[in-house]
């Protein structure tokens, strides 16, 4: 199951020497390749680079790959690798005529045949025992194997000439980097085809399968630095995901499209955390694996949908869509007769407005005066006004108003148990201490409501 969404290169060959002299330092140099959030003053992304939000590429020794065998079985994109690469240093040519060129006859047999690529690399390093012994077998490996420039390169880890060895590193990450992209684009392309696909004969029976194919191609998009077709993908998917539900709600839970999908009720749950966005992903491995529910669907993509405005320098939609996503999960919720225990859609409520309302803050804290017009503030107290709606509401089920007779307790401890202690305003102050010191008492709630 995919976590974070960072483009995957699968090893092979000599992987201690690939630990020891060569990982730390190209995960650091493809890190620096990658594009950071866009400015207002610099809105030139790129081409060809992967997005921050992958943080880096992941390496995968080749032989932990698992291997695909049901048909049937879905296979997401970009949890497949990207590039194979094999790394030697071998200089014994006995040694390469009995072990490395059958290892590497077969390892590239199995990537054009079982794994359905073209996508291959060989890696010759000049290490120091290679310098010492010289006798490099690089251009053997590359006449043995290699038809095309893009399968073959040299790293030079050591030389009397420092400038040599960047400038091998450089070619070297350069060309890792460009591989990798247009193979990710390339097995992109036939899901994104899939989907438009499917968006013409939608219907009960393949809603789950649209959905999924879809928020693949979301995330792709996001990757590769297409912000503002994986901004429309996750819009698109918020309307999927409200229109399913309303249309269906009449089916029992057992038939619904989205059953995998929605489990009802969760013992702890989050709100938004934009200050943190790449905390959304791990709702993804929740999502996929059929274990999140209504406010963990609705959660992931409104947090990565702020993560693009963000981006895109447009955090001034955050208060309209988020109020948008607050409405239509009160609406789905009440459709889908979801049993949740009483309170729990309206602090998470609360707490998504406030989040927002942070989030609005420190984008203003950074914008220019000019930015800070009244109509955004406008758009700012709509939120508050919808957040006290929804904390007063909370207090009257909690008896925690001045009219009723004694907080019910047990209720109120459930509530505060199921709201997870990653939910946080900013790093300064946590939105959970917040929220739940403000259920502990009638007089804290008082306070909380000014």
């Amino acid at each position: 199951m995919p976590g974070d969404p960072q483009p995957l290169i699968s090893n092979n060959g000599d992987e201690c020497m690939f630990n020891l002299l060569i990982n730390k330092e190209l995960s650091e140099r493809l890190v620096g390749l990658q594009n950071q959030p866009i400015t207002k003053s610099d809105d030139v992304i790129i081409s060809g680079s992967f997005s921050s939000i992958c943080r880096g590429f992941r390496f995968l020794s080749y032989n932990s790959i698992v291997e695909v065998e049901e048909e049937n079985e879905r296979v997401i994109f970009y949890a497949d690798p990207c590039l194979y690469i094999y790394w030697t240093d071998c200089c014994d040519p006995d040694k390469y005529k009995s072990q490395v060129k059958p290892d590497i006859s077969k390892w590239i047999e199995a990537i054009e045949r079982v794994h359905k690529s073209v996508n291959w690399l060989i890696v010759y390093c000049v290490t120091k025992e290679t310098k010492a012994k010289k006798k490099q077998l690089g251009e053997k490996i590359k006449n043995d194997f290699c038809t095309k420039p893009e399968q073959y390169s040299i790293l030079k880890l050591t030389s009397s000439d420092e400038t040599r060895v960047q400038d091998s590193w450089s070619a070297l990450v350069t060309k890792i980097n460009t591989l990798c992209f247009a193979a990710f684009q390339q097995s992109m392309q036939p899901v994104v085809e899939l989907v438009n696909k499917m968006a013409d004969y939608l219907n009960i029976d393949n809603t789950y399968e649209f959905f999924l194919n879809k928020l693949d191609v979301a995330i792709g998009y996001e990757m590769c630095c297409q912000y503002e077709q994986a901004l429309g993908q996750y819009n698109e998917l918020h309307l999927l995901l409200e229109q399913s539900i309303m249309k269906y709600s009449s089916e029992t839970h057992s038939k619904h499209p989205l059953k995998k999908m929605l489990a009802s009720w969760h013992q702890c749950w989050d709100c938004p955390d934009l200050t943190h966005p790449e905390r959304a992903w791990k709702y993804l491995k929740m999502i996929l694996s059929g274990k999140a529910s209504l406010i963990t669907v609705r959660t992931f993509i409104f947090m990565r949908e702020a993560s693009l405005l963000s981006m895109l320098c447009r955090s001034w939609l955050l208060a309209e869509r988020a109020l948008q996503v607050l409405h239509s999960t009160a609406r789905e919720t009440r459709a889908l007769k979801f049993n949740y225990p009483d309170g729990v859609f309206e602090a998470w409520a609360y707490m998504t407005c406030m989040e927002t309302v942070s989030a609005i803050l420190s984008q203003l804290h950074r914008a220019s005066l000019e930015d800070m017009t009244a109509s955004l503030l406008l758009i700012r107290a709509g939120l508050w006004e919808y957040g006290l709606r929804k904390l007063y509401k909370l207090g009257q089920i909690c008896q925690l108003v001045p009219t009723s007779e004694k907080p019910d307790d047990l209720l109120i401890s459930r509530i505060t148990a199921g709201i997870s202690p990653c939910s946080s305003i900013g790093n300064a102050y946590s939105l959970y201490v917040v929220s739940n010191c403000a259920l502990s008492t009638c007089d804290t709630f008082a306070y909380s409501k000014e």
